[in-house]
């Protein structure tokens, strides 16, 4: 992962890896929401043993799938996988601890939607912890984004509409 961070879209995957940290730290009996959970990556910061309860949401199968195998591989019984699109979650108001978000704004047409779904979601106190792709980030970025645009991918938001939302 961190050769392919760096030589594809220039950035440091490292910080991706460290800010998995609050998922072993959160308080037993939390409930955490990992949205998009792609494969399941996030999965190496859970512990086996570790009291929560891990909703893994994803709108592709394929994702799904992956996300399977690699709980299953890690014996990570505590999550459950559901298929939602991160701008209309399957989940009630106020009852998310941890919402995880890691490369998923960047990936839809609507990215507002998502971060009001994921604030309506958070429990008071609760926490947000994601990244995303910006459209104001590197120049090597920005040129892979427009290709894909071309192809009908959506495009990442800037930072300064992400932080107004936020």
């Amino acid at each position: 992962m961190q050769l392919v961070g760096r030589t594809i879209w220039g950035i440091d995957a490292s910080l991706l890896y460290s800010s998995m940290r609050p998922i072993a730290e959160v308080d037993s009996g939390a409930v955490i929401a990992d949205v998009p959970c792609g494969g399941g990556v996030a999965f190496r910061a859970l512990a086996p043993d570790q009291d929560v309860r891990y909703l893994a949401v994803d709108l592709d199968p394929d994702m799904l799938r992956r996300a399977q195998r690699r709980a299953e591989k890690r014996s990570l019984r505590q999550v459950e996988l559901l298929r939602a699109d991160m701008r209309e979650l399957p989940f009630g108001d106020d009852e998310i601890d941890l919402f995880l978000s890691f490369s998923g704004l960047h990936m839809i047409r609507e990215p507002e939607r998502a971060v009001t779904e994921i604030s309506r979601c958070l429990k008071p106190g609760g926490t947000v912890v994601g990244t995303t792709f910006l459209s104001d980030s590197s120049r090597r970025a920005r040129a892979i984004f427009k290709a894909g645009s071309y192809r009908g991918h959506a495009l990442p938001p800037g930072r300064d509409r992400v932080l107004r939302w936020l």
